[in-house]
């Protein structure tokens, strides 16, 4: 069974989210002025991996690293 979550990001630091193993990213967007990201998985997946996300605006430069 896999259902859909939502994650709210943050645009001050990378945000470190632990996701079951096989999570797959759906789509990023604002939701109420807060950026969002959409991630389907299996929630009785117990294995876990920490994803890293880091949201960048337009125009802006992104850091080597």
């Amino acid at each position: 069974m896999t259902i859909i979550y939502k994650y709210p990001l943050s645009f001050d630091t990378p945000c470190r989210l632990s996701l079951p193993k096989g999570a797959r990213v759906l789509h990023a967007a604002f939701q109420h002025n807060i950026p969002c990201l959409w991630v389907q998985c299996d929630p009785n997946v117990e294995e876990r991996e920490e994803r890293m996300f880091q949201l960048f605006a337009t125009g802006e430069p992104i850091p080597d690293k």
